[in-house]
């Protein structure tokens, strides 16, 4: 059964609901409504009423109620006559008759405009849609061909570059190998031809790199055993300026693009001739650092010159090194 508190499902000979602990024992007479109710839209009647207020339809009370007076077979004949019944309406009062809906069609309204066809478009509205569509389609093809801005599709660079860590001197205002416009507006050039210029200039960069370090040891044998430390400073600093231009110019050469095959070997060329410059000017670097640990370098010549020998002889490998295969590995075109 179920609690009539809390409205739980409990077996039936609870005597005590176990969910709200209500006492089931005790029983409570309720009372019976009195009254009638329409049979149609369940609407309550007052007693004697012969027509619901709701609806309108007769009530069950109105029926019951005998009527007299003369009636009409389906036949068309007479049958037995009675006192008139008083059903308790007034002459000429009429019930509320629901409203029933007709299958038939009622006329056209003259301002709807014609018939309306259901999931059928209309036209004018379906036309202005494909003229739209078509339009805002064609604008966009014609859009993306024919950009507003002729540079639009330009790919190529614009903007002023430091190219001097990459073998290239000096700033490069446009990228020349990439040029799509047409032939007149300049000389486009190969890979392989810009790969050859950048090697012959790193080429050239070697030489008047080995002109500097011929002149800072010079420096050295002249400077760097006297008792002037300012004048050592100024060969130190020098010397390490030089150093950082070897390497600099090493890396250059090392990132020049050699994909193709064609000038790979001038280019580790001139990366061994580059690293010869190197080693020759790590020599001269400690020789100018040991000068400048002693107030009279010359009584500690041996030890300032162990670097590059007292004769300045592992200097001079490497210089000779250098000399003999410079012209021999000059980038020539392929």
């Amino acid at each position: 059964m179920i609690c009539p508190v809390c409205g739980s499902n409990i077996p039936d000979s609870s005597l005590r609901c176990p969910a709200c602990r209500a006492d089931l024992g005790k029983t409570t007479a309720m009372p019976r409504i009195q009254g009638s109710w329409c049979p149609i839209c369940g609407a309550s009647l007052a007693p004697g009423s012969q027509v619901c207020p709701r609806c309108g339809m007769p009530t069950p009370q109105a029926s019951s109620q005998p009527r007299s007076g003369s009636f009409v077979s389906a036949t068309g004949e007479g049958t037995a006559s009675g006192p008139p019944q008083d059903d308790g309406l007034s002459e000429g009062h009429t019930n509320v008759i629901p409203r029933i809906e007709s299958a038939i069609p009622s006329e056209p309204d003259p301002q709807d405009g014609g018939p309306v066809h259901d999931h059928v478009p209309n036209p004018r509205a379906l036309f202005v849609a494909v003229a739209a569509a078509v339009a805002l389609v064609g604008g966009s093809v014609l859009y993306i061909t024919h950009p507003w801005d002729p540079a639009a599709l330009d790919r190529r660079a614009k903007v002023e570059a430091d190219t001097s860590m990459a073998g290239f001197p000096g700033q490069v205002k446009e990228l020349q190998g990439q040029d799509i416009g047409p032939a007149g507006e300049g000389e486009v050039k190969s890979g392989d031809e810009t790969t050859l210029e950048a090697l012959q200039a790193a080429w050239e960069d070697l030489a008047a790199l080995a002109r500097r370090v011929d002149e800072n040891e010079r420096l050295f044998w002249e400077k760097g055993l006297s008792a002037d430390p300012s004048a050592r400073e100024d060969g130190r600093q020098a010397a390490h300026q030089i150093s950082l231009d070897v390497s600099n110019l090493i890396d250059a050469v090392s990132s020049v693009d050699v994909t193709s095959g064609t000038y790979e070997e001038d280019a580790q060329n001139l990366s061994v001739l580059g690293n010869w410059l190197r080693n020759r000017m790590d020599a001269l670097q400690e020789a100018w650092d040991r000068s400048l640990e002693f107030d009279d370098p010359a009584g500690h010549k041996d030890v300032i010159t162990g670097s590059i020998g007292s004769d300045g002889s592992i200097a001079d490998s490497f210089k000779a090194l250098f000399d003999a295969s410079y012209e021999r590995w000059k980038p020539v075109a392929k």
